[in-house]
């Protein structure tokens, strides 16, 4: 995403297309870990809640971002810029949460065999939203909205 991010600044690159790629991935990780990850560690009780809740609410950040910038005008504008750094933020904020509190937790309390199991789950359905478009401007607003 990081890639991404550096392409969405440059003049020399195809801005359009890094934030068409980057939603698709923003919004299929997002669904993939909501609908496959987050469920099993709440339902396992081997990480707390409010971590996993904390962590929705900054998908639901991130996607808010996402979808701000998608309906920017003028790829390159000053508003492109100011909605690309929000989005920058938001999604830079939750990796680091998650991978701070809700990865680090799964590590330690839930065994490697159940990590992989979760691990091909949250894969097999983050490669179907990918293939279902999960981030057009269209889908990235009902998400939004819902």
């Amino acid at each position: 995403m990081e890639d991404l991010f550096r392409q969405m600044r440059s003049v020399e690159a195809d801005r359009a297309s890094a934030l068409r790629e980057f939603s698709d991935l923003l919004i299929a990780h997002a669904l993939a870990e909501e609908a496959k990850v987050y469920p099993a560690l709440k339902r396992y009780n081997k990480i707390d809640d409010d971590e996993v809740e904390h962590g929705e609410e900054e998908h639901e950040e991130g996607n808010k971002a996402l979808l701000e910038l998608l309906e920017v005008d003028e790829v390159g504008s000053e508003e492109w810029d100011e909605k690309l750094e929000e989005l920058v933020q938001a999604v830079t904020h939750h990796a680091d949460e998650e991978e701070r509190t809700i990865l680090n937790g799964a590590r330690e309390n839930v065994a490697m065999e159940r990590r992989e199991e979760l691990g091909e789950a949250f894969m097999e359905e983050r490669e179907r939203q990918l293939k279902s478009g999960c981030g057009s401007v269209d889908n990235v607003r009902q998400i939004v909205g819902s």
